[in-house]
């Protein structure tokens, strides 16, 4: 079964619209086929690099709670239609939640791109074109607050019309954020830079609070240079502490869609799925609240587990 046949299969079926919104702020393509910069978390405007495309169907509750909800990874695309199958065939009449997800290019951006996309926030630091991107839909920022323009930690906050706020962080050396994490997961910033050398003021970590002044999430992202002469990663983190990742089904990836594709479990017991597709590699890992991406240009997977070393439990506090 090819890639055709596979979205003709599911594309009578309509997915959530929470779910739907999120997809299209996530999955806009350029004319060539590679993600753009819609970075709708971070709002950047050059490019986006991590290269996933998704197929989704309709979600049904899960009956079920895990620690991790990571992607199943199925040998081809005939063991995946087999899922689909079932999935519509359900005794309740009801499709469950399939999600299948796949690259869409071989190829990645050079470094020097996305430092350009990684820095643009801490350029322009003090100009309200750079306040935009939240990890909500609704989020519509309209004026800002600069209260450090020029230190080793920057910070602003940024306000909407609904009276959420954003409180934004960037720093020369991520590490300086380190401290304002929370969630289900933890990255330790400070030990990856003994290992890596990290681009300065390409990072960013805002909290987001509503009207009322609870607590609505976090995100975090930052860029290393790889090992090598041009190589590169990017970790992506969000905590949303309303979100439910586990009330809808787990992704579906297929091992024939990559080059590689396989679980891997770091010595802190995090759970991840690893997968690389020509110069592109990647690691997720979902936990109820958090989602976690680590992207890497041109870098192999010794090099990938070695990164993920780095990121342990958190504390949701």
């Amino acid at each position: 079964m090819d890639k055709t046949d596979l979205k003709q299969a599911v594309s009578h079926i309509v997915m959530p619209d929470h779910m739907a919104q999120r997809i299209r702020s996530n999955l806009r393509q350029t004319d060539t086929g590679k993600r753009t910069a819609s970075k709708w978390y971070r709002r950047t405007p050059v490019v986006a690099v991590v290269l996933a495309i998704c197929v989704l169907t309709v979600s049904a509750a899960a009956t079920c709670t895990y620690l991790f909800h990571n992607p199943t990874i199925l040998k081809d695309h005939d063991a995946l239609n087999a899922v689909i199958e079932e999935n519509n065939n359900t005794a309740t009449g009801q499709p469950e939640a399939v999600v299948y997800q796949a690259p869409n290019s071989r190829s990645t951006f050079s470094l020097e791109r996305v430092i350009d996309d990684y820095t643009f926030k801490s350029r322009g630091w003090t100009s309200e074109e750079t306040m935009y991107g939240s990890i909500r839909s609704d989020d519509a920022w309209s004026f800002m607050e600069v209260t450090d323009a020029e230190g080793p930690l920057r910070a602003r906050s940024i306000f909407s019309e609904a009276g959420a706020v954003k409180e934004e962080f960037t720093a020369e050396d991520p590490a300086l954020l380190q401290e304002r994490m929370r969630g289900d997961l933890s990255i330790d910033f400070s030990g990856l830079n003994t290992v890596f050398a990290y681009i300065p003021d390409a990072n960013l970590l805002y909290t987001i609070t509503d009207r009322n002044g609870t607590d609505a999430g976090l995100y975090c992202d930052a860029l290393y240079a790889g090992p090598t002469e041009g190589s590169y990663f990017t970790i992506e983190y969000t905590y949303e502490p309303d979100a439910d990742n586990q009330a809808y089904g787990a992704p579906y990836i297929t091992e024939s869609d990559y080059d590689e594709a396989y679980a891997y479990t770091n010595a802190h017991g995090v759970e991840f799925v690893i997968t690389t597709y020509g110069d592109c590699s990647w690691a997720e890992c979902t936990t109820a609240h958090s989602t976690f991406c680590l992207y890497g240009g041109y870098l192999s997977t010794e090099t990938m587990e070695t990164i993920l070393d780095y990121i342990d439990m958190g504390n949701p506090s």
